[in-house]
């Protein structure tokens, strides 16, 4: 048992850490990690039967609904992973973003072999979801990175939060990469080095909503259309490459150089090793 919530907490951990970067959606790794589908049951179930058990007081059959433990442990990982590495991860955005650009390259292809994305059957529902998923891809590629000026609404900063977290839960569209667009990710990443309550409140309470809906529809997607909704995540995943070289700045990507060859072989190495790494917890 303590072994088992402790791998949660390492997925969280995981999932926290890779969706800092403007890279890989944690969506992405809770598919590879064989949770996605639990998260997107879990979260859901927060619902009017749940309110309904808990402000009658039945509190232990409310959290068994909602897998409370795993969802708890879950979020605990993720929250340990986001201000643990945030710094980290600005530090390498700011001075390695080839090594990152790589890593996540590495990842992503490797990702595409693993159990929980390669297609179990090539037919017409798979091709479906499998074009349908060029759309949002094209559309965010598409989308120049929108600065703003410090003076910010707190509207703006929950309508942010509502939308990047619904990109967070569909694998392949990282919620920092519409952070970048919408402006606000050097502003969260700030928020987060200095504990910004104000700020950081406001954001996770459009997180929240946009949690509670999205899931609802993935879910439905799911239970009625699986082999679609799956190939569609496939290629949410497999054309979000372009988006990484696109979306991370980089400083001189076309000069090659001791250095750069360096990033690039590591990042690469990292990336597989650390898919290796998840496949290893998935089955713990």
């Amino acid at each position: 048992m303590i072994k088992s919530n402790f791998f949660i907490v390492i997925k969280g951990l995981a999932i926290g850490v890779v969706e800092l970067v403007p890279g890989v959606s944690g969506g992405t790794i809770a598919l590879i990690l064989g949770i996605y589908e639990r998260l997107i049951l879990a979260i859901s179930n927060i619902n009017s039967t749940f309110l309904s058990l808990f402000f009658r007081g039945n509190f232990r059959t409310a959290w068994q609904q909602i897998d409370g433990n795993f969802l708890f442990l879950l979020l605990f990982g993720m929250i340990l992973g986001v201000f643990s590495f945030s710094s980290l991860i600005a530090f390498l955005l700011d001075n390695f973003p080839l090594f990152l650009k790589s890593l996540f390259t590495g990842l992503i292809i490797c990702s595409l072999t693993t159990e929980s994305l390669k297609p179990d059957r090539f037919d017409k529902k798979w091709f479906i979801g499998f074009f349908l998923s060029l759309l949002p891809i094209l559309i965010i590629f598409s989308t120049q990175t929108y600065t703003l000026n410090p003076d910010i609404s707190f509207l703006y900063l929950f309508i942010g939060g509502f939308i990047s977290v619904s990109a967070f839960m569909l694998p392949g569209i990282s919620g920092s990469f519409v952070l970048l667009i919408l402006g606000l990710y050097p502003l969260i990443i700030r928020s987060l080095n200095d504990f910004n309550l104000e700020v950081l409140g406001t954001f996770f309470s459009g997180c929240l909503l946009g949690l509670l809906t999205l899931s609802r529809i993935i879910r439905f997607a799911l239970n009625s259309n699986n082999q679609s909704t799956k190939s569609f995540f496939f290629g949410l995943v497999l054309f979000s490459l372009p988006l990484i070289w696109k979306k991370i700045p980089s400083h001189d990507p076309y000069l090659i150089t001791s250095l750069t060859t360096l990033e690039l072989v590591s990042g690469l190495v990292i990336g597989i090793l650390f898919i290796y790494f998840l496949n290893r917890i998935k089955i713990s």
